[in-house]
């Protein structure tokens, strides 16, 4: 893949004025970014191979590197965003959404300054509508966030609450759940979706 990818550089420089500045610069960010994955899967696979303990070093390299072309991919189109005057949603998975860990949703929430304030963490979770109980994520007080969410959500088949909303309306118990850990809240929000047990 490494060989590949050096002769698909090499054949795209040679004909570089056979694209627009603007393809030029697209184009050899998204080779960029081809390297970069392949070497974060190379990186985590070596890990795992070499022993039957983890090189965390190795890992640490991989992960550290995807995370820099994971901000660079949504700084680049965030900045499209704001030259058209429009808002981006990114729908990433869970493990880049926590406002407490370090991944790209903290980073543009709390550490870039042109982001800073501006974003929002929304973690989607999932509302089951065939009466399965979800194991409960509470420590500590009862909570049954599916009638409550239940009952705010109406009719609808989606339903976003902010989770000082869902706070009240659980009577703070949301404080010894997976969304405060350490008092801190992991994220600005939550979209529910309902959705049978055994779906997709």
């Amino acid at each position: 893949m490494d060989a590949y990818l050096l002769n698909l550089k090499k054949l795209f420089i040679l004909h570089l004025n056979t694209f627009s500045p603007e393809n030029q610069e697209e184009i050899l960010f998204s080779l960029d970014l081809l390297q970069a994955s392949n070497n974060f899967r190379r990186d985590t696979s070596e890990s795992r191979d070499t022993s039957k303990t983890i090189n965390w070093k190795v890992v640490n390299r991989g992960w550290n590197l995807r995370y820099e072309y994971f901000k660079k991919t949504i700084e680049r189109a965030w900045q499209k965003a704001r030259k058209n005057n429009a808002l981006l949603l990114c729908h990433v998975g869970t493990g880049h959404v926590s406002l407490v860990r370090d991944c790209e949703t903290r980073y543009f929430a709390r550490k870039n300054p042109l982001t800073k304030g501006k974003v929002f963490a929304i973690q989607m979770t999932s509302l089951y509508e065939d009466g399965e109980k979800k194991e409960s994520d509470i420590k500590g007080e009862s909570c049954d966030i599916d009638s409550v969410v239940n009952g705010l959500m109406r009719e609808g088949e989606y339903c976003y609450l902010p989770l000082k909303q869902l706070q009240a309306n659980t009577k703070n118990s949301l404080k010894w759940s997976k969304y405060y850990p350490g008092g801190k809240s992991v994220c600005d929000g939550l979209l529910f979706v309902k959705t049978k047990k055994d779906s997709n």
